[in-house]
């Protein structure tokens, strides 16, 4: 129960907090500009208990989720593939590495309207921003992580051969000799020092 309670609290104090921020500044707004921050009650009472109002709001949650988690799922697939193939071959991450961070610094909403101009304005186009903004996240971390498991020995591969694990690569850090992705040394045995 203690640990409930210190794992619950935090949050739920934070949020006690920011709505009761919200209440004295929605006090503090003059009338004719309550229609740009409404209380919270007002807020709950003329939208979400509403249910013409509810009904909307849950049809754009639903349609908004679907996009969400096709473009996820997609770009997730698509940047794995990539991962292991720029992990197989440095010729390859050389190759689309740069174009994966280009992609990444490009604003998002830059693209939206050619995107639409091209596949429309309807599911599609939405999934294709949603996988655009996946892609980087999961070529990037998924070629991180294949590159920092240890590699197992091929077909062939001499019999008592030391196994060496390829050199990890995060952009910011160079991890070093004997380290982990997590920065922790290993020592014999497994250990973390």
């Amino acid at each position: 129960m203690r640990r409930l309670l210190s794992t619950a609290m935090p949050p739920a104090l934070f949020t006690a907090g920011v709505i009761a921020l919200w209440y004295a500044v929605a006090q503090v707004v003059p009338e004719t500009k309550k229609i740009l921050l409404p209380s919270p009650h007002d807020l709950w009472f003329d939208s979400i208990a509403d249910p013409a109002i509810r009904d909307e709001v849950m049809h754009g949650l639903v349609s908004t989720t679907r996009v969400a988690l096709t473009g996820l799922v997609i770009g997730m697939v698509i940047g794995i593939l990539i991962a292991v193939a720029m992990s197989q071959d440095l010729l390859i991450e050389r190759a689309l590495f740069p174009w994966a961070v280009v992609l990444q610094t490009i604003p998002t909403l830059a693209l939206v309207p050619l995107i639409g101009v091209w596949f429309g304005f309807g599911f599609m186009s939405r999934v294709i921003v949603a996988v655009l903004i996946a892609l980087f996240l999961g070529s990037s971390q998924s070629n991180f992580d294949v590159r920092a498991q240890p590699r197992q020995p091929t077909i062939g591969a001499q019999e008592g051969a030391p196994r060496r694990a390829p050199p990890h690569r995060s952009g910011s850090r160079d991890l070093g000799e004997g380290k982990n992705s997590s920065g922790y040394v290993r020592k014999a045995g497994g250990r973390r020092s």
